[in-house]
């Protein structure tokens, strides 16, 4: 994600590793990476249009649920406490895993922070048709090349 950040959104073209936010979240929210073997917070980019992003990164089976959702809110009232809003840069929190649980409760808290660009959920799956979509052309013509 580092590398092509615009696998969560199309806009971003570059991101800058924030080392020093994602050490006061690891730092402040320790307690929640010693109990749950899922929880950890693999990096934080300022990005597209002055955007801060916190993602994390979860395992690749993980379900999506209330508490992750309510957890990356967390991570991103912190972060706004901290930055405060003097550059008015947005702040939101990605989420990734395999899905969004199917509990209408979870998918109405998801809903409700996405439309009001707070925390996003984003698939594994989703990020990979992203990936194959933006690079379609080049992939039918290896297979081309290939048949030959």
């Amino acid at each position: 994600l580092k590398q092509f950040p615009w696998l969560l959104d199309p806009r971003i073209m570059n991101f800058e590793d924030e080392i020093t936010f994602s050490k006061l979240l690891k730092d402040n929210f320790k307690e929640l990476n010693e109990n749950e073997k899922d929880k950890r917070i693999d990096f934080l980019c300022v990005g597209f249009s002055e955007s801060f992003f916190i993602i994390e990164l979860k395992r690749p089976n993980k379900v999506i649920g209330e508490k992750d959702l309510l957890q990356a809110n967390k991570y991103v009232s912190f972060i706004r406490e901290r930055l405060g809003n003097e550059y008015g840069r947005n702040i939101c929190c990605y989420i990734i895993g395999e899905k969004l649980s199917p509990l209408d409760n979870v998918k109405s808290l998801a809903e409700s922070f996405k439309k009001n660009n707070v925390v996003y959920v984003k698939p594994y799956d989703e990020l990979l048709a992203v990936a194959k979509k933006y690079h379609q052309e080049f992939i039918d013509k290896y297979e081309s090349l290939g048949k030959n």
